[in-house]
Order: C-alpha cells, then structure tokens, then sequence
C-alpha cells in the first residue's frame, strides 16, 4: 500500500518488494531494532538483484552496508555500472541520515564522474579514505513529495538513482568512447 498523496506508476517490481510495514517507520539508526532494519533492507536489495538477473537484465549496481562499527550501518558502498560495458563503474556512497526512514537516503558518486556527465551537485560532498564523492542529482524525490518513511534504499534505488543513472548512461558512454577510445585492429 502506497502513501495516499503519492503518485507514481505502479509495476510489478511494486508488487514484489513493497513497502516496510508501518512500524518499521519508527526504525531509525538510533532505534533498537535497527540491525534487524539492515537485514530487512538487505533483503528486498537482494529481491531486486534477483528480479533483474530472473527478468534477463543485469544488475547496474552492487550495494552493501559498511560494517565499520562507527559508521553504524549508515554508510553503504557500491558502484554503478552500465551492464553491457562492464569498464564504465563508478564507486558510489549511499548515506542515510540519523533520521532515516523518515528522510531518503542520499547518494554521493565518485568525484570523477564529472568528466563524464553533468547533473550532479558538486558542492555537496562526501569524504571518506582520502577518496571524494559528490552527490547524484536526486531532487525530484523531494519536489514531488515522492518519498515517504515506508521505502527503503531498494526503493531509493528503484525510484531515484535508476532514473538519474538512465537519463545519464548515454552521454557517460559517449565521454567514455571519446576518452578510451576501442584500438582498432
């Protein structure tokens, strides 16, 4: 079940991971039961994963929460791939907030996707290990009201990043053909 005065379109992916159920709104990192949360979480990421590869598509991202203790499962690390070109992967961060569910995840990509692409803010960053990212362009969750504390990263993934990464992967092949040209034999 959806939120109300939320509009979306629904498919079948909505069908197989749905919502958290209503108590799981109150689950934040400095609740109890966060640790369950995680394994909830880690769950329907593995749905996805397992709809795309059953569905005959490839996953475009890996994504797992950081088990450094002072990260406190707040801090996950991936990539974002284009599936047919392997070579073109882009470390990201999804960082969820101390309120979290109740606000959405943000995502922040490695610094040098800005030699491929555009709509990223580059002026807000995430340090960590000496590497930077910057963060993917995700206003449309927050200018539609399309997030409520229900969803979960799956959903963040599955609503936002997949629509930033897709309207991006044309021009990221296009610099990255331009860049490491293919030798030609």
């Amino acid at each position: 079940m959806t939120h109300p005065n939320i509009k979306w379109q629904k498919s079948i992916i909505d069908e197989l991971i749905q919502e958290f159920p209503e108590e799981f709104i109150y689950i934040s990192p400095k609740h109890p039961a966060w640790k369950d949360r995680i394994k909830f979480e880690i769950d329907k990421i593995i749905k996805y994963v397992n709809f795309l590869r059953n569905t005959q598509n490839e996953a475009w991202f890996r994504l797992y929460p950081e088990k450094t203790p002072r990260f406190n499962y707040q801090v996950w690390t991936g990539f974002l791939t284009v599936p047919n070109r392997p070579e073109i992967k882009f470390e990201i961060k999804v960082i969820l907030s101390a309120e979290y569910p109740k606000v959405s995840p943000r995502c922040f990509i490695e610094e040098s996707i800005l030699n491929y692409c555009g709509k990223v803010f580059v002026k807000k960053t995430w340090k960590q290990d000496g590497k930077k990212y910057v963060e993917i362009c995700h206003e449309h969750l927050f200018k539609t009201n399309a997030w409520n504390p229900r969803l979960g990263i799956v959903h963040f993934f599955m609503r936002q990043i997949w629509v930033w990464w897709a309207a991006q992967q044309n021009i990221i092949i296009q610099e990255f053909d331009v860049k490491y040209p293919k030798s030609k034999n």
